[in-house]
C-alpha cells in the first residue's frame, strides 16, 4: 500500500493524474508495423487444435479418435492421459500465496472441471486439417452436477471440483483490514446498506491466445513466441511442466494485441 500511495504523490507532483499524456508507442502500429504472434510462421509448421468439453462439469467415459488418426494430414492426436505421461501439472496458482498444488495439466483425463476444459488434441499439417479431425472425434461424456456462482460453490452441499486436493471448494482463506470501519458507521450521520451482485467478468481482446513453439531436439531447446502479459512467469510453468531446465526455455513476448488479465499465464 505505501508503495501505490508513493507512486499516486509522484503523478500528482509530475502533472500525470488529470492531464492527457501523448503515446509514444502507436506510430509503428498505425503504419502497420506491429509483429504479432500470428506474423510468426517457421518453416514446416505443424498445427494443432484442441477438442473441449462442452458441459460444466463431466466424467469422460471413452473417446474414439479412430477417424481422426486415419485422416490425411494428421501427424499425431493426444488425450489427457498422453499429457500426464509426457509432462508435470502446470502451476496455475503460482501467483495465489499458499495455495495448495491442484496437479492441473494441460488437458483433462477423467473428468472436465469446467465448459471449454481440453479433452482432445490434434496435430496436423494445417490449421484446417486439425480443426476437420477434431470433428471426427466422438467423445462420450456423463454430465455432472455443477453450480455456476461463487455463493453456490461455497454451499456444503455442492460438488467438489478437485476432491483429490481439497475438501471443499474454498481453495484459500485470508483474513485482513485496516482502520477501524465500525467507529466510522457508528459516527456516520447515515449508513445505507445493501447487497449487490455483480457478474463475473471477462476481459475480450481483439488479439485471442496465440502461440507458436519451436523445440530443438539436439539442444533441447524450447523457444516460444506467446501473446502474454507475463513472458518470466510462461517461462517458469513451461520449464516446469515439460521437465527442463529454466534456461532451456526462451519466451518471446511479440507485440500484445491487448490483454487485460485474460493473458496472466500459458
Amino acid at each position: 500500500m505505501a508503495e501505490v500511495v508513493q507512486t499516486t504523490r509522484t503523478s500528482l507532483r509530475e502533472g500525470r493524474i488529470g492531464s492527457s499524456v501523448s503515446r509514444k508507442e502507436d506510430d509503428r502500429l498505425l503504419r502497420g508495423e506491429g509483429r504479432f504472434t500470428d506474423d510468426v510462421e517457421p518453416g514446416h509448421c505443424l498445427h494443432m487444435a484442441v477438442g473441449r468439453c462442452p458441459f460444466p462439469h463431466a466424467r469422460i467415459l471413452s473417446i474414439d479418435v479412430s477417424q481422426a488418426v486415419a485422416l490425411e494430414g494428421v501427424e499425431d492426436v493426444l488425450v489427457g492421459s498422453d499429457v500426464v505421461s509426457r509432462s508435470d501439472p502446470i502451476s496455475v496458482l503460482r501467483p495465489v500465496a499458499d495455495a495448495p498444488d491442484l496437479g492441473f495439466y494441460a488437458m483433462a483425463t477423467d473428468v472436465a472441471v469446467f465448459e471449454g476444459h481440453p479433452v482432445v488434441s490434434v496435430v496436423a499439417v494445417s490449421r484446417h486439417v486439425a480443426e476437420d479431425a477434431i470433428g471426427l472425434i466422438d467423445v462420450d461424456y456423463e454430465p455432472l452436477p455443477h453450480v455456476f456462482d461463487v455463493e453456490s460453490a461455497m454451499d456444503p452441499r455442492s460438488p467438489v471440483l478437485h476432491p483429490r486436493v481439497l475438501k471443499s471448494n474454498l481453495l484459500v482463506k485470508r483474513l485482513t483490514g485496516a482502520g477501524d470501519p465500525e467507529a466510522r458507521l457508528a459516527e456516520a450521520d447515515v449508513v445505507v446498506e445493501e447487497r449487490f451482485s455483480i457478474n463475473r467478468v471477462s476481459p475480450l481482446p481483439m488479439e485471442t491466445r496465440a502461440i507458436v513453439a519451436e523445440w530443438q531436439a539436439g539442444a533441447r531447446e524450447l523457444t516460444v513466441r506467446h501473446s502474454t502479459q507475463v513472458p518470466h512467469l510462461v517461462r517458469k510453468q513451461l520449464a516446469e511442466s515439460l521437465r527442463l531446465e529454466d534456461g532451456a526455455v526462451r519466451v518471446i513476448a511479440t507485440d500484445v494485441g491487448g490483454g487485460f488479465g485474460l493473458k496472466l499465464g500459458i
